[in-house]
């Protein structure tokens, strides 16, 4: 059972569309652990994290920039990781400019700074949909991991 089996049980049994009575134990208890599982805040960052990769990867294929895109033509690819790396490159030039950080033209009450690092957040998370990558898990994964790394792990920075 997935999570929105699970709600969607759930969401029945509240609405009195399902007979509690008729239900079978190791059923309850599946969706129960679905939804237990699902509480932490580990999962609610992955969910969370997956649905506006998904919400912003829908919004651009309305505004139809992948109508000539393939997820597994690596020109394709290459050219959205670009992408990415030309917005952390515009954050990057945003901050090398000396005294108070300019104000963003786009969205007035952030600095580009701002708008550039989300610029760049919403090209990953739209491309982590498109190649339909699990990248709230991931993200996840390599913070636990990451917690159990030394002190600097041998950088200096």
């Amino acid at each position: 059972m997935n999570l929105d089996q699970a709600i969607t049980l759930a969401r029945k049994l509240l609405a009195g569309e399902a007979d509690f009575n008729k239900l079978e134990v190791p059923l309850m208890q599946e969706a129960y652990d679905v939804l237990a599982a699902n509480h932490s805040p580990e999962a609610r960052f992955t969910n969370a994290i997956d649905a506006v990769a998904a919400d912003v990867h829908r919004a651009n294929v309305e505004k139809g920039f992948f109508a000539d895109r393939d997820s597994n033509h690596a020109n394709d690819l290459i050219a959205m990781l670009g992408l990415i790396m030309r917005e952390a490159s515009e954050a990057m030039e945003s901050v090398r400019e000396p005294g108070a950080p300019p104000m963003s033209d786009k969205i007035p009450d952030f600095t580009n700074e701002e708008e550039e690092l989300a610029d760049t957040i919403i090209r990953c998370l739209d491309y982590c949909d498109f190649r339909q990558l699990r990248i709230g898990a991931a993200i996840s994964a390599k913070r636990a991991f990451n917690k159990t790394r030394p002190h600097k792990h041998g950088k200096r920075a």
